[in-house]
């Protein structure tokens, strides 16, 4: 069974169950842990809000692709 989430897929069997994230299925994927000011986790949820990212990780990924274009690109 395939339950469907925004940008997300839920893969549930009766052996297993993952949630699968688009861009997260590099062989490396690592967690990193990092401590942020109120102010920083606020500006990073009013991005993800308004931009309707479904999670607060997926807006972190997603910000930090967009500054490491743009320090690319300048």
């Amino acid at each position: 069974m395939y339950a469907i989430g925004v940008n997300i897929i839920y893969v549930v069997d009766a052996s297993f169950a993952f949630m699968y994230i688009p861009g997260m299925d590099e062989p490396n994927s690592e967690r990193i842990i990092t401590p942020m000011s109120k102010s920083l986790v606020a500006a990073i949820d009013d991005f993800r809000f308004a931009q309707r990212v479904p999670s607060r990780a997926e807006a972190i990924r997603q910000l930090i692709e967009a500054g490491l274009k743009a320090l690319a690109n300048s």
